[in-house]
Formats: structure tokens, sequence, C-alpha cells
């Protein structure tokens, strides 16, 4: 059975840990409600703005001894060390003066106002994931795997067309390895500020207007970590305008993806693809053109639902996949 999340912390999992508060456990469980969100591991940071990391850059050669007379070369290994900056995504929910006051349950209207803020939040999340960079959100996978030299995680599918390519990109999420942050003592990396009354003042041809708002602030602070580049991967230069019926190139390099990352077995490995890829992925599948796909209900899903997989491997619809990108080189 495919398995979303396992091995390590939801963001529910998180708040459970890091605080009491039933506020923030309602917004975390609306954030990890059956979504590609739902697919990403957590962890507490160990900094109070990111995350610090230790890489193993060298392994040792090894020697061996002779049974008489032998010796063993002494060695060591080398390691390094990695930053990684988290961001915070804030938003604002705001109630009108009436509104606030024909509510009797003031609580429930603050909430049912805010669950749109709190998915927009999961929303750019999940974009910052595939297109942040360090200058506006945090560095994500498109990012991270620009290019294939060097990078055998990054598989090029022959598209050589400026603008017109896409992407499915590839995390085998594990606590140890890859995933997403929240900084050093902020609880799931979401806060929820307390309610204020603030008053706003419009001055229309010499007369001035007051206009009283109910205002909640709501922070994501999150980033995300990747300390073995193996673990995740990309197909880049799909030119999806002349992608065959029977898909046999695309199903080729999703094998070759698969094949090329340092384990799909001992994680959460998922696939994400955007709508026509994922359109495309299930046409294919109705037509068992592609053997390799089948819908399968996940460990850690929504029980009774399944999920589209590749080799036993979730494949998420991810709506920030771009349809525009650069061939990669």
């Amino acid at each position: 059975m495919a398995t979303l999340g396992l091995n390590g912390l939801s963001i529910v999992d998180l708040a459970k840990r890091t605080g009491p508060d039933g506020k923030i456990q309602r917004i975390a469980e609306i954030l990890n409600k059956s979504t590609p969100f739902s697919t990403v591991v957590w962890k507490q940071g160990n900094r109070d703005i990111g995350n610090q990391y230790t890489v193993r850059t060298s392994l040792p050669a090894g020697s061996g001894e002779k049974l008489a007379n032998g010796s063993v070369l002494l060695e060591n290994t080398t390691t390094g060390q990695g930053v990684d900056a988290a961001y915070s995504f804030e938003r604002v929910s705001s109630i009108e003066e009436k509104t606030w006051d024909l509510q009797e349950d003031k609580a429930e209207l603050v909430m049912s106002e805010s669950i749109p803020f709190i998915q927009k939040m999961r929303e750019d999340f999940m974009n910052a994931l595939i297109n942040g960079t360090k200058d506006t959100t945090f560095e994500g996978l498109k990012a991270k795997y620009n290019t294939s030299t060097n990078m055998r995680t990054v598989i090029k599918a022959g598209g050589s067309t400026a603008n017109v390519q896409t992407s499915i990109y590839f995390v085998n999420w594990r606590p140890d390895v890859c995933y997403a942050f929240s900084p050093k003592a902020i609880p799931a990396g979401l806060r929820i500020g307390e309610t204020k009354e603030e008053a706003t003042f419009t001055t229309v041809s010499g007369k001035t207007y007051r206009k009283v708002l109910r205002n909640t602030p709501f922070k994501l602070d999150a980033g995300l970590t990747i300390e073995n580049h193996l673990y995740a991967g990309r197909i880049a230069n799909i030119e999806h305008s002349t992608l065959s019926a029977t898909g046999t190139n695309l199903r080729e390099k999703i094998i070759e993806l698969l094949s090329n990352v340092e384990s799909v077995e001992d994680g959460a490995p998922v696939l994400y693809v955007g709508r026509k890829i994922y359109t495309f992925l299930r046409l294919q599948l109705d037509a068992k053109t592609n053997l390799n796909l089948s819908m399968e209900e996940v460990a850690n899903g929504t029980p009774g639902r399944k999920v589209l997989t590749f080799d036993g491997v979730p494949v998420m619809l991810n709506d920030h996949i771009s349809l525009t990108e650069g061939v990669v080189s």
C-alpha cells in the first residue's frame, strides 16, 4: 500500500506536540486536509529563523588487513553544514462591525471567516515548494533541481522550445533527509493572533467616515530542507503539447527517475504533477495503456479515498506546476 507522510510528523502531529491551543489544532487540521499539503513531512527547526543541518561530504575509502602482520589504515569522513531559511506567509481576516454585532458566536464567526485565508496560506506553501526562490520565499524544488549537470535525479524529457515546458517533481519525504520545517519554538509553524478591533478613517468631500473592523492575523512560518539531494528529483523539459497518445516516453522517464533516486522504499515518496499531466495519466489509466498506473487507497490518507499511483508511488496534483517553464540544460 502506498503511504502519505510516513516516518515523520504531519503538521497536525506537530501542533499536538507544540501547543494545547484548540484554535491552532483546528487550523492545523484544515491545513492538512486531503491535499498535496498532507503529503509533506514536518519537523521542528533548530534555529529561530531557519534550520541548520549537516551533510556528509565523503565516505572512508576503506582498507583491509592481512591475516599476518597486517595493518589497517586510519581514516575519517568529512562533513559540511547547510542552513535553510524560513519564510513567513501572512494573511489577515477582516470582519466588518455590523457582521460582528449580528453574530452571537464570535469564535465561530472568526473561524468561518478565517478558513479561506488559511487555505490560501496552504496554497502559498505548495507554490513555494515548487517555485520558491531564496529571493522570494524559500528555495523550492524547481530552483534546487535546475540543471542536469552532475545531477542524476534531474531527467530531461527531450523538450527544447522555451516557455512551453512542464515538469514532474519527486520527493521522498523523511524527517532525517527531506522535510518541511517550522522555525524553533513556533507551534506547527502557524500562529493565530488575537482578534482586535481596528478603526480606519476616510475623508471624502471634507467629511470623515469611520469604519470598524475585527482583524485576525495568521502566519505560517515554514521552510524546506533536503539534506541529501538524491532523495528528490525532477523530470524536466516535458513539452506537454507533444505528448504521445500512449505516453510511452513519459512512462519511461518516470521509471528512469524512480530508478535514479536513492530510495523509494524507506520514506513517503510522492510524485507532484500539474493538472495537464495528471489528466493525461488518468486517461492512460482508463485506456489501460500504462500498466504502471493504478488507483490505490493509501496509508495515512482519507479512509476510502483512492489516489493515483505509479509503481506504488502516489501521484499528487499540484496546480502550481507551470506549463510555461524554461528549458533545463
